[in-house]
């Protein structure tokens, strides 16, 4: 929901509105895989108009700084009151959608108004849903396309784990990761794993940390709470991301790199991450078919 009392400060905005021909507005809240599966509409928005403005968390649009630099991004939290200086004659694409929050947008002078569902419960993918919404053009090629470049080359020897998610219900046995990382390590002596962990995965690491290939001097641990320092690690390094359905596997997807992600609790018709190099399984996979 957005903050209450934005409909009190668009009416007192004492200024003269900014015209564009083509302006529009993206609200994107929610987790970092939300986001990643938004960037899509982002880049299909510099295409047909001539100015797109994004309001999101700053962790989450300073990942299109190289990838989309013409998008003019805001504070999700601290710009929010200054949209009625952007809204006329602008569409609007917001996943929030309240009857009082259209209201405003409306009479802020907004053109057209788009309510993407932020939690589809059936397909088609839930960033194909997003262009039905907005009467776009979907392209199949669009679900194999590196949004944020290709960042991966052959011939790399670290294999890339995240055993957490934001939910506990979509996170696999750590046993499972345990045994592709052993697999890895055995497979060739200068091979390495790296083991990721979110803000939200403490009690995926507390496993890890008593785990015995925790004593292998080729295992690393990081942690990471800035999503653009996870995605130049991951760039520069990763031979192949292996995790749950989650924030870090959509990005791993959107920069190229060999993405297999085990779905637990959420449907991969819906929640597939886009990328060239995805492979999904089910929580039942066997390690040899993964690895």
């Amino acid at each position: 929901m957005p903050a209450l009392g934005l409909k009190v400060r668009i009416k007192r905005c004492l200024y003269l509105p900014r015209f564009v021909n083509k302006r529009m507005i993206i609200l994107r809240s929610g987790g970092l895989g939300d986001f990643i599966l938004t960037i899509p509409i982002l880049s299909q928005a510099l295409a047909l108009y001539e100015e797109v403005l994004l309001y999101a968390r700053p962790c989450h649009s300073s990942l299109l700084k190289d990838a989309l630099p013409s998008i003019r991004t805001m504070d999700l939290d601290a710009d929010l009151s200054r949209i009625g200086e952007w809204l006329p004659g602008a569409d609007v694409v917001t996943f929030w959608s309240d009857q009082e929050w259209r209201e405003e947008l409306e009479e802020g002078g907004a053109r057209n108004l788009y309510f993407p569902s932020p939690r589809p419960k059936e397909g088609p993918h839930v960033t194909e849903a997003m262009f039905a919404n907005l009467e776009w053009s979907w392209r199949k090629e669009f679900s194999h396309r590196p949004w944020l470049g290709d960042h991966w080359t052959e011939g790399r020897s670290c294999l890339w784990i995240h055993p957490g998610s934001g939910s506990p219900a979509k996170n696999n046995p750590f046993s499972l990761f345990e045994d592709c990382a052993c697999r890895w390590l055995a497979a060739e002596p200068a091979n390495e794993v790296v083991f990721s962990f979110g803000e939200a995965d403490e009690e995926v690491r507390n496993h890890f940390r008593i785990a015995a290939l925790c004593e292998d001097q080729r295992v690393r641990e990081i942690s990471f709470s800035n999503p653009s320092s996870f995605r130049n690690e991951l760039a520069g390094r990763g031979a192949v991301f292996i995790g749950n359905d989650s924030g870090p596997g959509h990005l791993s997807a959107s920069i190229g790199i060999p993405t297999k992600v085990l779905f637990r609790a959420s449907d991969p018709a819906i929640w597939r991450p886009l990328g060239p190099r995805v492979k999904i399984y089910d929580s039942f996979s066997e390690v040899s078919k993964i690895l």
